[in-house]
């Protein structure tokens, strides 16, 4: 007996490192098939061919019970129109491999932030709202479209991979990096003010942080976990 209630396999050009799950707007429902949005960072063997791939996966249904799958062939054929699953991908290209991506919970009517973490040491935030705008159109695209971050922080000292969204305070982001710094991002008008006071008494590498509703908690290399209270 299987763990899984659906398991679809699908591939990307690149191997992805980090990807991350978009609250659609699809509304309550239930059964199937279903539909799901993500958007992934490649980790491609040469930097110049990495990208964002933002995901649209549809008609996607649970395994057919094993009586069904000996079904004939001409049954397989008739009903593979209306039972194969559908992937549509919009791609941006990303400067270096993609460390992390996270997308903010946050959307509005014309707005969809994701932020990404670069191994060249710079933390993008990226509107991905046209992206999702052409995967619902009948033609896809099968390009990499080169278009400029939102906002873009070059402060960190080196890479990171800790990064995360308030779930509560629209806009606020935490990124950490290598060298131990988190920096705290507040929302302007246009664009955000990174605080150039770092979090950093924990003394080590963040590999991971996870943002709650009034406090934040930080892996750290050697494996240690600590809390603190920014937001």
């Amino acid at each position: 007996m299987s763990a899984y209630e659906m398991l679809h396999t699908f591939r990307t050009r690149a191997s992805c490192l980090s990807f991350d799950i978009l609250k659609d707007r699809l509304g309550a429902r239930s059964g199937y098939p279903v539909t799901a949005y993500l958007v992934a960072g490649t980790q491609a063997q040469q930097g110049k061919k990495n990208s964002l791939i933002v995901l649209k996966a549809s008609n996607l249904n649970p395994p057919k019970p094993t009586e069904d799958e000996e079904n004939s062939d001409e049954e397989e054929d008739e009903e593979e129109g209306g039972d194969k699953e559908v992937l549509k991908t919009a791609e941006i290209y990303h400067a270096g491999a993609v460390n992390r991506v996270r997308i903010c919970p946050h959307v509005t009517d014309t707005r969809t932030f994701v932020a990404s973490w670069s191994e060249k040491g710079k933390v993008h935030i990226w509107d991905i709202a046209p992206q999702l705008t052409a995967l619902e159109t009948e033609q896809e695209s099968k390009d990499v479209v080169k278009i400029k971050p939102f906002y873009t922080f070059g402060g960190h000292v080196e890479e990171g991979y800790g990064m995360d969204w308030s779930p509560t305070r629209q806009g606020y982001l935490l990124t950490g990096d290598c060298t131990r710094h988190i920096h705290l991002w507040t929302p302007r008008e246009s664009d955000w003010l990174v605080s150039q006071q770092t979090f950093s008494a924990h003394g080590s590498s963040v590999e991971d942080l996870q943002v709650c509703k009034v406090y934040f908690v930080i892996v750290i290399k050697p494996l240690s976990v600590h809390s603190r209270c920014p937001l």
